[in-house]
């Protein structure tokens, strides 16, 4: 081969080379971009993986989520169409109660024009809603200005995001105005835009009927219990009834059950002006509605009728309308109101007719209530004369013994003015020991209710008074106490008392002086015997013997025998007292050693004279007595134990209550007194002896001792008082009083 041939294969060869080596790069790169691209592919897939997971994942949420939404959806449908036929059912009832309503409601739009109103409102203005839709509001009412003026209300209230209720009048289809009460609403969106007004109308005609006739029958019961005659009532009640309707022809007619006539206490008429007040109205319209207690209203036809049937009698004018109604009370029909007019252009209407009745009903009660006024009236009149003629107190109390009324003939018997024991308890307001006494009658009286009876005494105003008391039941809870001054027939019964106890002790006395004059006169000769044997026995006597002292002693007391005798001879009739002025303190002073001798020698005598003791009147004789026999009586208590015997002589005030306790026989004046007293620690005495310790016929200690012998006859020894106070086993304190004669 030749070179060029070689040159040219070598040449291709390169070229080959080169081509391979351009081709092997060429791969090189498209290998390397290969492994580059699946490099990225498989970088992509990965991404691609993730996503489609992302997705996948994406997908399925929103899946659910959709299938929520679905089911939201489904069940918002599902409520819409609930909402819906709830919202259609609640139309319905809106309508059904808009028109059930009872009350007008109205519905204006947002320029006052009408849009709705319901039945009732159709009613009480008389247009339907086909006749007056589209018109303004202003068609309700009366006038223009009004028409404003409820518009400017209307607008400050909605301003203020309030309603308004205001009261109007209305108008009717009719033209008739009626009084109204309207509440106006704002209608508004939940954006706050006006879609209307809405009114509510209530028709006041019938509250303020109602309103009337209220105030009618008020005024009726406050003339009943304020106004004092029936007639003035009558009156008032006319002028009452005039304000409802017309009552220019007025009568009341009340029927007398026993008379079997009517009297007309009231009457106002046009024409039977001189109607006499009882008259005979049997058959008329009058007594038709008595008898069926029914009441009428008639026209002339209807009584035509009536006249016709024989049913009733024309009486008085001829009347064109009549209207009477029954007066009613608890014993039945006892009379009747008329009320009737002449003018054949009016008519009295079923509201009228139905206020009469209403209105009768309270005539009735009110008209009742006078004649019970009347006939308590007459009743308080008969029992306050009763109660004045009666000289008895009386008195109402509860059980609790609290005092709720009384009366008395005089106030000078009551124990307490009425303002100091009215509405109080007995025990705030009398003693104690009368308190308890009245609540033990009260309890007796309400627990048996028999009558209790039973006196007492009571001091009123510084006097002391008896009284009888009859004790009744007046309710479950309530006595009547009846109240007698017995003062009189105590007082009687007393001194008749006193007066049989004085004939008894005078015949006592008479007794005794019978007895003690003859005992007198025996004694006196036994005396006259002592007294001369006594003398003799002197005069035989030398100056200088011993025996004299005792001759004379035995002189002394024979003498006082004597004066002993003198006393028994002057209470039988047969001598008399000798009253001189004496000192109690000398007279004692005497009798100190007779006395010393006359105790017992456990006893021991104290002496206590007062200074400037006046003189006072009385017979010595019997000073001596009393002073010995309460000497005696005083040891003799004593007894054999120690004791101490007091004399005391003194001037003592006396009071009037000192004098109630004295042992007097007559009364004594007030003031000051001469007084003896003489007390011992002795045993003291009992009651019974106390009281009969006067009593001659009496005596506590053998024959001719002790106080039996003191004071048999008290007045002889002038104005002499008593008194004693003694307590068994505590002693004994006498004491006599006297007046004194210088100033005393």
């Amino acid at each position: 081969m030749c070179n060029r041939e070689l040159e040219a294969l070598l040449g291709e060869q390169q070229e080959r080379d080169s081509l391979l080596a351009e081709k092997a790069r060429e791969f090189d790169e498209r290998d390397r971009e290969l492994r580059e691209d699946i490099d990225r592919r498989e970088k992509a897939e990965r991404t691609l993986q993730d996503y489609r997971k992302e997705l996948e994942e994406e997908f399925a949420e929103r899946t659910a989520e959709l299938r929520r939404s679905n089911e939201r959806l489904r069940r918002e449908i599902s409520g819409r169409k609930q909402i819906e036929e709830s919202l259609q059912e609640s139309d319905l009832w809106m309508r059904g109660i808009f028109n059930a309503i009872e009350e007008a409601v109205i519905v204006f739009d947002d320029e006052e024009c009408l849009v709705n109103m319901n039945p009732a409102a159709e009613a009480l203005f008389g247009w339907t809603m086909e006749e007056k839709e589209g018109e303004r509001i202003d068609f309700l009412l009366p006038s223009s200005e009004q028409y404003a003026r409820c518009r400017e209300e209307m607008a400050d209230a909605f301003a203020r995001g309030e309603s308004l209720t205001r009261k109007v009048m209305l108008r009717r289809k009719n033209g008739s105005t009626f009084p109204a009460e309207h509440t106006s609403s704002l209608l508004a969106n939940e954006d706050g835009e006006t879609l209307g007004i809405v009114c509510v109308v209530r028709d006041l005609s019938e509250r303020e009927r109602l309103d009337r006739i209220r105030t009618v029958v008020a005024n009726i019961s406050e003339a009943a219990l304020e106004v004092d005659s029936l007639n003035d009532l009558l009156e008032h009640i006319h002028e009452q009834i005039g304000t409802l309707l017309d009552a220019r022809n007025f009568f009341v007619s009340l029927y007398d059950r026993g008379e079997k006539n009517y009297t007309l206490p009231y009457i106002v008429d046009q024409y039977d002006q001189d109607f006499p007040e009882r008259a005979d109205l049997t058959g008329s319209m009058t007594d038709y509605v008595r008898r069926t207690g029914r009441p009428v209203l008639a026209d002339e036809k209807d009584i035509e009728e009536l006249e016709e049937k024989g049913e009733v009698r024309l009486v008085g004018t001829p009347f064109h309308h009549w209207m009477s109604v029954p007066l009613r009370t608890r014993e039945g029909v006892i009379g009747v109101v008329v009320v009737q007019t002449y003018d054949e252009n009016f008519n009295y209407s079923p509201d009228h007719f139905e206020l009469m009745i209403r209105v009768s009903e309270q005539i009735g009660i009110a008209v009742e209530r006078k004649h019970a006024e009347h006939k308590l009236r007459v009743s308080e009149a008969r029992n306050r004369a009763l109660l004045d003629a009666v000289p008895d107190l009386m008195f109402v109390l509860d059980a609790d013994g609290i005092f709720l009324d009384y009366n008395a003939p005089s106030e000078d018997l009551l124990f307490l003015p009425p303002d100091q024991f009215l509405g109080r308890r007995t025990r705030d307001v009398l003693p104690e020991e009368f308190a308890s006494m009245t609540m033990r009658h009260i309890e007796a009286t309400l627990s048996t209710g028999e009558m209790q009876v039973y006196e007492y005494p009571m001091q009123i105003k510084d006097r002391e008074m008896w009284f009888e008391a009859r004790m009744v039941p007046a309710s479950e809870r309530e006595v009547l106490s009846i109240i007698r001054d017995i003062t009189v027939q105590k007082t009687a019964e007393k001194e008749r008392e006193d007066l049989e106890a004085q004939m008894q002790h005078a015949q006592k006395l008479e007794s005794l002086g019978v007895l003690a004059g003859g005992i007198a006169h025996d004694f006196n000769n036994l005396l006259v015997g002592i007294l001369g044997n006594v003398n003799l026995a002197q005069k035989r006597m030398v100056p200088e013997s011993p025996s004299l002292e005792l001759l004379g002693k035995i002189e002394t007391a024979a003498m006082r025998a004597a004066d002993l005798t003198k006393q028994l001879l002057a209470y039988s009739g047969k001598g008399a007292f000798v009253i001189e002025q004496i000192d109690l303190s000398k007279i004692i002073e005497e009798m100190t050693h007779l006395l010393k001798v006359s105790i017992s020698k456990n006893c021991v005598l104290r002496y206590d004279f007062g200074q400037n003791v006046p003189p006072i009147e009385a017979d010595p004789t019997q000073i001596r007595q009393v002073i010995m026999n309460l000497i005696t009586n005083a040891s003799e208590a004593i007894g054999e134990r120690s004791g101490l015997i007091t004399i005391r002589t003194g001037v003592i005030s006396v009071s009037r209550d000192y004098l109630r306790g004295a042992y007097v026989d007559h009364e004594l004046a007030e003031g000051y007194y001469a007084y003896l007293e003489i007390s011992d620690t002795g045993s003291g005495m009992d009651a019974e002896t106390r009281e009969r310790m006067f009593d001659p016929f009496y005596p506590t200690k053998f024959t001719g001792r002790g106080l039996a012998g003191f004071i048999q006859k008290p007045y002889q020894l002038k104005d002499l008082l008593a008194a004693v106070d003694s307590i068994l086993s505590d002693g004994t304190v006498s004491e006599a009083d006297s007046p004194g004669r210088n100033g005393g």
